[in-house]
């Protein structure tokens, strides 16, 4: 498309470098698995070149440099050094022919102004495991329009210095300077009318091996789609997917007290909020067996493709009823 912006359709797994993590495998998991029966929504990669040319066109490298100098070695200043960093970023101004090629691709994408999407960071850092990366960078939902898209970029740009990010960064010897963040721009999926989670390929916790382990939330994900006794969890013996013969090794019910949803349309400040389940909501798996199976056996595709295992996000769509991959990454 434009320096700036990569179509999933021109990204493999080797183009890390430029996308980011995120993007890179969910680009090779559109590319590659979408004929294999998985389903994963369009979308465009905002790329690090688009970063880097944010970043130099406000002149702000050499003032993050200055800020990331004054870190006092027991981070005992991390909240402030942060803070000011997320700032410069905030207030930067974005360049008219970037912010340009952000917007003709999201119309491209969505061919109507004002379609939701989600935005996501994508960074250049495959370390961080699954339970740590929460914080790190940010993700939105329910963004409509050109300016929101705008602003998101903006605060994910930002997000490369969260706090957490920075004293990660320095804790591991990692050069400050050398992360980006690149940006995942995609379709988003209604599951904020239905349900959504997380999968493990490979469940090393699992008394028995050859597990699969599936959770699930109402509405949106979130951070409590990985936390034990909120989500509902299913386990699945792997080689009865296989065969064809599904064989639940336990199935536990979550609490699930909250979900997310879209706000309302009148809401200006708020792109989504929390709101309280109802009791037969609870009382329900979020998903039947039916799905865990479907779910379970895109788990097995998943993870042969890439040759390791791997954990995913999953989202089903109130409307259409249909499930979705909208992300993948190896285990570590």
């Amino acid at each position: 498309m434009t320096k700036f912006i990569k179509k999933f359709s021109e990204i493999t797994k080797d183009d890390v470098a430029t996308v980011g993590y995120k993007n890179a495998l969910l680009a090779e998991m559109y590319n590659h698995l979408t004929p294999k029966g998985i389903l994963i929504p369009a979308g465009f990669a905002i790329n690090a070149e688009a970063f880097e040319y944010f970043i130099n066109s406000n002149k702000l490298r050499s003032q993050i440099n200055y800020l990331m100098k004054s870190l006092e070695p027991d981070f005992s200043n991390l909240a402030e050094t942060g803070a000011d960093i997320r700032e410069l970023i905030m207030e930067a101004h974005m360049p008219n022919d970037m912010g340009m090629a952000i917007v003709d691709a999201y119309e491209n994408l969505t061919d109507l102004k004002g379609t939701p999407i989600a935005v996501r960071s994508s960074g250049n850092d495959d370390t961080i495991s699954l339970n740590d990366s929460q914080g790190f960078h940010d993700s939105y939902l329910n963004v409509q329009g050109h300016c929101s898209l705008l602003y998101s970029t903006r605060q994910c740009f930002a997000s490369l210095f969260s706090d957490k990010a920075i004293r990660y960064r320095e804790e591991n010897g990692m050069l400050q300077h050398e992360a980006f963040n690149s940006i995942v721009v995609q379709k988003m999926i209604r599951s904020d009318k239905a349900c959504s989670g997380i999968g493990y390929t490979s469940y090393r916790s699992a008394a028995i091996n050859d597990t699969i382990r599936i959770t699930g939330i109402l509405g949106m994900a979130g951070g409590q789609a990985q936390e034990k006794g909120i989500a509902d969890e299913f386990l699945v013996f792997k080689p009865s997917v296989k065969t064809k013969e599904l064989a639940l090794i336990e199935k536990r019910l979550g609490t699930k007290a909250n979900m997310l949803v879209y706000a309302d349309d009148d809401d200006e400040s708020n792109l989504t909020l929390c709101k309280t389940t109802t009791d037969s909501q609870r009382s329900d798996f979020v998903i039947n067996d039916a799905e865990i199976e479907k779910l379970a056996g895109w788990a097995i595709i998943i993870e042969d493709y890439f040759n390791e295992p791997m954990s995913f996000e999953w989202a089903k769509d109130g409307e259409n009823k249909q499930l979705y991959i909208l992300n993948a990454r190896k285990l570590i």
